[in-house]
């Protein structure tokens, strides 16, 4: 059972404030191998969803590089900061900058 739908039952155990398990360092390899390999973008996907990352600027690149590779793009620091541009979102998961440290 994944951390996300544990949640449910943590809340009835009393356990609302529990901080699941989480590696950020770990977060940023995936999304950054996303960044670099269509083969790591097609095992990231189906492995993990964006409710497996910890940070929530972490879920929506996540979710913008998902996007990207349903609609058969490329996938790289580019795209997916035009991508999170197109949505809005870039400023909310620390800019170009962020994106740079992930790729």
């Amino acid at each position: 059972m994944g951390i996300s739908k544990a949640a449910p039952i943590l809340a009835e155990r009393g356990m609302e404030e529990f901080i699941p398990p989480h590696s950020i360092e770990a977060e940023i390899c995936a999304l950054g191998s996303m960044m670099l390999s269509q083969k790591a973008v097609e095992q990231v996907l189906e492995a993990l969803e964006s409710e497996d990352f910890y940070r929530p600027s972490h879920q929506t690149v996540f979710l913008a590089i998902r996007q990207l590779a349903l609609q058969n793009k490329a996938i790289d620091l580019v795209t997916v900061k035009n991508e999170l541009d197109a949505r809005g979102q870039l400023s909310s998961v620390g800019g170009v900058d962020a994106l740079i440290q992930i790729a």
